[in-house]
């Protein structure tokens, strides 16, 4: 009788890159998330607004890096690259409006979202 490939988060392969890769681009998402709320306080001062276009570039290169490599499966890097603008599209923008962006998880909830897409979780 033959053996049974496991199934989504019942696969070897599923659960170890959730818990080295996925686990820990959602923490830094939320560091990432309470960071822009700081900033958005620090705004209230004006420090915050440069900080937090900072921020949104760290997070762009992180986040857009994790959903290159790691959740497009095989594709081809030109399709990998325009399924990220695609798919990353709201969050993006929600993070690059001022205030609007420090206040609300943004990155976060992108993250999670992506982690439970059930069509990226079979990468071959």
């Amino acid at each position: 009788m033959a053996k049974k490939k496991g199934i989504g988060a019942l696969t070897p392969t599923w659960s170890l890159r959730l818990v080295l890769i996925d686990i820990p681009v959602l923490i830094i998402a939320l560091i990432l998330d309470i960071l822009g709320v700081v900033c958005f306080f620090l705004s209230l001062v004006v420090v915050g607004i440069p900080l937090s276009y900072i921020l949104d570039a760290v997070g762009i290169v992180v986040i857009g890096l994790w959903l290159i490599f790691f959740r497009s499966g095989k594709l081809p890097i030109t399709k990998r690259i325009i399924r990220l603008f695609k798919r990353a599209g709201i969050p993006l923008l929600g993070e690059i409006i001022p205030f609007f962006g420090d206040v609300v998880f943004c990155w976060t909830i992108y993250v999670l979202y992506e982690m439970i897409s059930q069509d990226e979780l079979i990468d071959g």
